[in-house]
């Protein structure tokens, strides 16, 4: 890592990585910068808007990532 920047790496590179929580705040924040470092983002969250969002950086910055909606409608037992 010596004299590298952390955004200018690609050692994750034919990693994927899923992300839960990934349409805002801390979950975005980590799916972009797995993202810039070359993983193949799996974004999940409840919101579709904002996950299309999140995919669309990583993919602007050169990345690949897709978004899966949670299923807010089913419970559990």
């Amino acid at each position: 890592m010596e004299g590298r920047e952390m955004n200018q790496q690609r050692d994750l590179e034919g990693i994927s990585a899923l992300v839960t929580g990934a349409s805002s705040g801390i979950g975005r924040a980590a799916a972009e910068e797995l993202g810039r470092h070359g993983a193949e983002v799996i974004a999940h969250g409840r919101d579709v808007a904002r996950g299309s969002a999140v995919v669309d950086t990583i993919t602007a910055e050169g990345g690949k990532a897709r978004f899966v909606a949670a299923d807010g409608g089913r419970t559990a037992i």
